[in-house]
């Protein structure tokens, strides 16, 4: 491995160790834990120093939480964890004498929302028995969306519903399979659903993010593998998105239960990036993509990892996509020897395709075209030079065309 690629490996793993320091901070000193028993610990929607005071907590918070401190070994990591599943587990049992106090349980659509439900079986794939034995909790979550499935195919966004939805599927089925519980059909309607997709010519922003997040669910999870669909699912999202990719964006989508609102983020570039380093090299080290991807590392060893339009505080949930997706392309950069010289070649690509290198390229075609023409005309006879209007004009069209816009 050459010392580039090291560096970059490197780089991440710092990230990754700084994204864990935010969580068991958050969780064994924010306003969430404080109100607890000790016994207990909690995480919220917002993690870092200027979200430690706020005490909203739930399901999306624990299960980000579990998921970044579940792999890691210390004893402090260790002991967060366990207070988070004997939480989790006073919650779905309705221990009302562990939380007599109503302000301290979850609210009851946390416990009914499908994403949540996926994300926490997910997040508990993680702990090993040094942390909780949490076959128990497991069970009671699984069980809860089994007894949910729609028509044998996938879920709404909250038990109960009676409409599957591919986003709420995705995440069902890759908690689902996390736990051991394979989803034969609900892979095959959110296949199905993407195919019928790909043909349509009325895909909204809104569908190529869910694509993307669909596509991720299933090639990361427990059972994931490479599948035709998903990946024709992420090159055709690839070619329109890859130009936000120069931007800070992520894709929050709305959903319904009676009256109320609700919100789900979805990171899409993160998924998109890791989705490159599964299905496409030529992708993955593409000059939009690895200036993204340093950008992150970037801002998560800085903790300041967050898309400006999400708001102004650290998304606990965000930042353990990042968690994850940095640890998944680590392990894959560590085999792609050739990344930075792929990389390289695509910076020359884009600065070739650039606009004042377009407009003096042109001029310099057209310059040669013109003095060429002239040359043919004053001297009356064939020439090597006859053949400069095709050959060198060509050349340098050419050279712009292989330039990337």
């Amino acid at each position: 491995m050459n010392n580039d690629n090291l560096n970059l490996v490197e780089q991440i793993g710092d990230a990754l160790h700084r994204i864990e320091h935010l969580f068991r901070q958050q969780c064994a000193y924010g306003a969430q834990t404080k109100a607890l028993p000790e016994v207990f610990a909690s995480c919220g929607q917002f993690i870092g120093d200027d979200a430690s005071e706020i005490p909203q907590r739930g399901l999306h918070g624990i299960s980000a939480a579990l998921r970044v401190l579940g792999p890691c070994k210390s004893p402090e990591s260790i002991a967060i964890v366990a207070r988070l599943v004997k939480y989790c587990e006073a919650n779905f049992e309705n221990d009302l004498k562990s939380l007599p106090d109503e302000r301290q349980r979850l609210e009851p659509d946390d416990m009914a929302n499908v994403i949540k439900l996926g994300e926490l079986l997910h997040g508990l794939s993680f702990l090993s028995a040094a942390h909780a034995d949490t076959g128990r909790l497991a069970h009671n979550v699984a069980s809860l969306l089994q007894r949910s499935l729609v028509d044998g195919k996938g879920w709404g966004y909250f038990l109960g519903d009676d409409k599957p939805a591919l986003l709420p599927t995705a995440y069902a089925v890759r908690g689902l399979e996390s736990t051991g519980f394979e989803q034969p059909a609900s892979r095959t309607f959110i296949s199905d659903t993407l195919a019928r997709r790909a043909v349509s010519s009325s895909k909204s922003a809104a569908d190529l993010t869910t694509a993307v997040a669909c596509a991720y669910c299933l090639t990361f999870s427990t059972n994931g593998k490479q599948d035709n669909v998903l990946k024709a699912a992420f090159h055709s999202a690839w070619r329109s998105l890859e130009p936000l990719l120069t931007e800070d964006f992520e894709q929050n989508l709305e959903y319904w239960r009676g009256s109320r609102t609700y919100y789900v983020r979805v990171p899409w570039q993160l998924y998109l990036m890791a989705l490159a380093s599964e299905y496409s090299f030529y992708r993955f080290t593409s000059f939009r993509c690895q200036t993204k991807l340093r950008s992150a590392i970037r801002a998560v060893r800085s903790a300041s990892f967050k898309y400006p339009y999400s708001g102004q505080y650290l998304s606990s949930r965000t930042n353990a996509v990042a968690f994850e997706v940095l640890g998944a392309i680590r392990d894959r950069v560590r085999r792609l020897l050739l990344l930075h010289v792929a990389y390289a070649v695509d910076c020359l690509r884009v600065f070739s395709g650039s606009r004042p290198v377009r407009i003096a390229g042109f001029v310099l075609a057209l310059v040669i075209i013109v003095y060429s023409s002239w040359q043919w005309y004053a001297t009356g006879s064939a020439r090597a030079s006859d053949l400069a209007p095709k050959f060198l004009a060509a050349l340098v069209i050419g050279v712009l065309a292989w330039g990337r816009r």
